[in-house]
């Protein structure tokens, strides 16, 4: 481990969650990593609404001192004490720790968000509706607060996240392809997907953060989409996961007035009950996204759609 330079605080929001857990691993792994250029320490303060957790503290072969929080201590914590964040959190969560942010001296925040402020923005689904609205004016309020305060703001929108059996998109595919042995359709489901890995989520949040801290000029954009190197259509998508657990692709084309009393019924399972027509309806929408911006500004290069069995859960 490099011990020249002192570490750097990095404040957390949303540790616990799917993304933060890929973060903090990513964090952890030794100074050989070549994302970070020159190799960093870190002293990760980690906050968490789910219970507190002992510290992990570093070791010869770790490059990060994780040091847990319940998400209420943060108020005990000293003035001017965490310059640096990254919120992996829901982005409309982050307007409640704002003004404690600002007290502990934020000066450069990196936030996730999603694609999906503009994939469903338009859905048919009022609930999905009224989610995206709340995202949209989220992302706006942290932008402007940014420049009010003086801090300097990016938020970073990922396409469908999959990977290491945790994320709610490929892993219920998978589940219900489990179970069911196969899986529904609406129409030719060609509509474009550019799904990325939740390491190479972590990843970007990482590389745009050491942009933000070393070279913040680099950073031309207030907002940069994710997304993974392989642009698929969703049966492509879908066939993949078939493959990947060892299945024969089996797929049941339905009209739009059988696939949505399928949904309804599926709701009754409590694993579905969030599914909506509308989920189906994007089956032939175009949502892929390019990801040349983040590639120019900070160096961000993901990995093609080529899932493993870590990436899917087990029967």
């Amino acid at each position: 481990m490099n011990n020249a330079n002192p570490p750097i605080t990095l404040g957390m929001l949303g540790a616990s969650s799917f993304v933060g857990q890929a973060l903090l691993q990513l964090l952890q792994s030794n100074q050989s990593n070549p994302l970070l250029a020159p190799p960093q320490n870190f002293k990760i303060i980690a906050f968490s609404r789910k219970a507190e957790r002992e510290p992990t503290r570093s070791t010869p072969t770790c490059g990060a001192e994780i040091h847990w929080m319940p998400l209420h201590t943060m108020p005990t914590l000293a003035p001017r004490s965490i310059e640096n964040w990254i919120v992996v959190s829901p982005i409309w969560t982050l307007a409640e720790h704002a003004a404690q942010m600002q007290r502990l001296g934020a000066k450069r925040i990196v936030a996730l968000s999603s694609t999906s402020v503009i994939t469903k923005v338009q859905s048919a689904s009022q609930a999905e509706q009224t989610k995206m609205h709340l995202m949209l004016e989220a992302e706006q309020r942290f932008l402007d607060w940014g420049k009010t305060s003086g801090i300097q703001t990016h938020i970073l929108r990922p396409t469908l996240i999959y990977g290491n059996a945790a994320d709610q998109n490929l892993t219920e595919i998978a589940r219900l392809i489990q179970r069911f042995g196969i899986f529904p359709l609406l129409g030719k489901a060609n509509g474009a997907r550019q799904p990325i890995h939740v390491e190479d989520v972590a990843q970007a949040c990482l590389l745009c953060f050491q942009q933000a801290l070393q070279h913040p000029e680099q950073l031309t954009k207030a907002i940069y989409t994710l997304s993974g190197r392989d642009v698929l259509c969703y049966k492509e998508m879908v066939a993949q996961i078939f493959t990947a657990l060892k299945r024969p692709a089996r797929f049941l084309p339905l009209p739009l007035p059988v696939f949505y009393t399928l949904v309804r019924l599926m709701n009754f399972i409590p694993r579905y009950r969030d599914w909506t027509p509308s989920m189906a309806e994007r089956m032939n929408k175009d949502m892929a996204f390019s990801h040349k911006d983040a590639r120019h500004d900070f160096g961000f290069q993901p990995r093609g759609f080529q899932l493993t069995a870590k990436d899917l859960p087990m029967p």
